[in-house]
């Protein structure tokens, strides 16, 4: 067989196997979660096994802590997000009518360059394109929705491979033929370093991210910090539009009330992505994730499209993982003599 056949044979085989993993998907999402987080997980359980600890009472003793901050965190913080919630959609109606008086004013001082603000005007064209401008609207509801479905199936399987992890890498490797283990098992861990990296260091980000967001909008006196806060965690998830959202949310609805406070805020937020940039990450993470910007913004966008919010969570990973492939099974055979890249 050619080298070119074999090419061919490679990328035929890559997406017949995307093809059939795209028809058993509800199936995989479970799965794919809780290893995701069990790599989040597994270093603090491997620890405590070192220390004499057996797997299975570190295992209870996590899930016990991890059950007990959930309970502490539904207790203290949930009435509060909730009451804020609350709030602002209430808080709605009277913030709108702000904007229009703003923007009359300056229809007034500008008439030939602002148009006047017509409130019926502006719902109705905003009804008529919803559907255009926020294409990702459903998908994103459509896997809120699925994520929250598979939940309880996502913690039996994280409990049950945390167990044992050692067995499920020995059945892996046993089901590769002998003369390929050695190289599968460098994809192997390549792809868990990848990937320990991006887990716990966006965890760690969406902490840090949310404290200083919190600390930040209480110093400057922004109604509802919490909840900002708490989604600017959370959108730490998504690469790149994820913190241009995280203040672009709070400063309009600020600006609404107090333009100045909205300033303010943009300027905070810009300065907390200045300090995760240029300080949190490179500390929390020793192995980055040098992946290329428009490669992420294109699996984003694509993952997001056809899969909701759990593309949008998996767009990173799958792309760390693609580019290893491609690296090892690809650019490799081209150059036999090439050495592996540390990272893809």
């Amino acid at each position: 067989m050619t080298e070119f056949e074999r090419r061919v044979l490679l990328i035929g085989g890559i997406l017949l196997s995307a093809f059939f993993l795209s028809k058993i998907l509800f199936i995989i999402k479970p799965f794919v979660l809780a290893f995701l987080i069990g790599l989040a997980f597994h270093p603090a359980l491997s620890w405590l096994e070192r220390r004499g600890i057996r797997r299975w009472i570190s295992l209870i003793l996590g899930v016990v802590l991890f059950l007990v901050l959930l309970a502490l965190a539904g207790y203290f913080f949930v009435p509060l997000f909730i009451n804020q919630v609350t709030d602002l959609f209430s808080d709605l109606p009277r913030l709108w009518e702000q904007v229009g008086k703003r923007w009359n004013a300056l229809h007034q001082l500008f008439p030939r360059l602002i148009p006047q603000f017509r409130e019926k005007d502006l719902v109705q064209e905003f009804y008529r394109n919803v559907g255009r401008v926020f294409p990702l609207a459903r998908q994103f509801a459509s896997g809120l929705f699925s994520l929250a479905a598979t939940s309880v199936l996502v913690f039996f399987i994280l409990i049950f491979g945390l167990y044992n992890p050692a067995h499920l890498k020995d059945c892996l490797v046993e089901s590769i033929p002998p003369r390929h283990r050695e190289k599968a098992a460098r994809i192997g861990r390549r792809m868990l370093g990848q990937l320990k990296s991006w887990v716990q260091g966006l965890l760690l980000a969406m902490l840090f991210v949310g404290l200083l967001s919190y600390v930040g909008l209480l110093i400057l006196k922004v109604k509802y910090a919490f909840v900002f806060a708490i989604l600017s965690g959370f959108l730490e998830i998504v690469p790149y539009f994820g913190p241009i959202l995280s203040a672009l949310i709070p400063a309009a609805l600020t600006a609404m009330d107090d333009p100045m406070r909205g300033a303010y805020v943009l300027l905070l937020f810009f300065i907390i992505q200045q300090v995760e940039n240029h300080i949190l990450i490179p500390l929390i993470m020793s192995r980055q994730l040098t992946l290329h910007p428009l490669g992420i913004m294109f699996f984003f966008l694509v993952m997001t499209y056809y899969l909701g919010l759990f593309g949008t969570f998996v767009a990173v990973p799958i792309y760390a993982c693609v580019a290893i492939l491609y690296d090892e099974l690809y650019l490799q055979g081209m150059e036999p003599g090439k050495a592996p890249i540390k990272n893809p």
